[in-house]
């Protein structure tokens, strides 16, 4: 539960970012272009946002895998301090951290294509097709999402990075749904507060990372278990 919260308030703080970024992209496939009754909108949202939250799913997955993997072989507390270190770093740089080089492009090109192709496919498949544009959506290169997926890979587990990925996903639908249904963003005072309180959400989460990994403690009841099972092997 404490996972799912601490990402529904990173993506609840981060909708100011998320306008910015995913704004423009919205508008374009995230709402039906010919003019819908109300109920067709708001399914058409539910549906291309729960595309976006099965993408953000499906990072949690390896991300959770090798939280899990690194703690069972003892290095889950640098797996804390490192992922800490690096979410100062974007709250520090205004969540602006992007792919490296090449991988950053490949990336960027991939969520191109799969943009257009979601774009063009989703007018004759009236369920599949907005759940595809807005998987698509999910894909586009975001610092924020990166931030989310290294918080979730902390976890040290794959049920909780799946919780912290589905409540950041669910965090960031309410100002998304809210624009998909407008052609007006939201006030711009307070998408300015949302993204000033971004990074301070960030170096938050940041803090308690560090002092998961820096302050001294038991192990828990499930670690010894994992310890023991992997020491038996």
């Amino acid at each position: 539960m404490t996972s799912f919260v601490t990402g529904f308030v990173l993506g609840a703080v981060g909708s100011g970012h998320c306008l910015g970024m995913c704004g423009p992209l919205v508008l374009t496939i995230g709402r039906i272009q010919a003019p819908p009754s109300r109920r067709a909108q708001a399914q058409y949202s539910l549906l291309y946002h729960a595309g976006r939250v099965l993408t953000y799913v499906a990072l949690a997955v390896p991300a959770g895998l090798l939280g899990q993997a690194l703690v069972l072989h003892g290095f889950g507390r640098a797996l804390a301090i490192g992922a800490g270190l690096l979410l100062l770093t974007s709250a520090a740089g205004g969540v602006g951290a992007r792919l490296p080089g090449w991988l950053g492009s490949m990336g960027a090109t991939a969520a191109r294509h799969a943009c257009a192709a979601a774009n063009s496919w989703r007018a004759a498949h009236p369920i599949a097709g907005p759940v595809a544009a807005g998987a698509a959506n999910g894909l586009v290169p975001c610092g924020l999402v990166y931030a989310a997926v290294t918080a979730a890979a902390a976890t040290g587990s794959t049920a909780d990075a799946l919780a912290l990925m589905i409540g950041f996903g669910s965090g960031t639908v309410p100002a998304l749904v809210a624009l998909s249904s407008s052609t007006t963003l939201l006030p711009l005072a307070l998408r300015v507060r949302l993204r000033q309180l971004t990074p301070v959400v960030l170096a938050l989460t940041a803090a308690l990372l560090l002092i998961r990994g820096l302050a001294p403690r038991a192990s828990s009841p499930h670690h010894q278990h994992a310890a023991a099972a992997v020491a038996h092997r």
